[in-house]
């Protein structure tokens, strides 16, 4: 899996910080949630963490104990959509604090319903990360902060 883009909003300096060292020392790849998710089958694919690991292993791993653990957050909802037939995904994921509640099958299905009406227009009505950026063509309109 190769992330071509990510975006965060709701983390503090020090769990923003926690967060790129985790993409740079351990990547998806070694996270147990996001090994497990390779294994679902499905266009969209919305799963908690318990769902897919269970609390022995999580608690145990790396992810948890090396960058999760120190900035305090524990439970994690994931939403995959494969946005192309090449194997392209957008991934939604959504965390909650260590010792609060983990989230509902309300929530679940929310964040589902969420990504499946996202996840058609990425690529098409919402650009995809991977085309090419429209900043040479803009002109400097005088609307924007662009410099072109």
């Amino acid at each position: 899996m190769e992330v071509i883009s990510e975006y965060d909003a709701g983390l503090d300096a020090p769990n923003r910080e926690l967060f790129i060292a985790y993409r740079r020392e351990l990547t998806p790849a070694g996270n147990p949630i996001y090994r497990a998710l390779q294994n679902v089958a499905g266009r969209l694919v919305t799963r908690s963490r318990r769902q897919l690991v269970s609390d022995t292993e999580w608690y145990r791993s790396v992810a948890f104990n090396k960058y999760r653990r120190p900035g305090k957050i524990d439970h994690q909802l994931t939403s995959v959509y494969q946005t192309s037939d090449d194997g392209a995904i957008s991934v939604i994921t959504v965390l909650r604090a260590l010792g609060e509640r983990d989230f509902s099958p309300w929530e679940q299905r929310l964040l589902s319903f969420f990504h499946a009406e996202l996840g058609p227009l990425i690529g098409r009505a919402l650009v995809s990360a991977t085309e090419p950026s429209p900043v040479s063509s803009h002109r400097g309109c005088g609307r924007c902060s662009r410099i072109c």
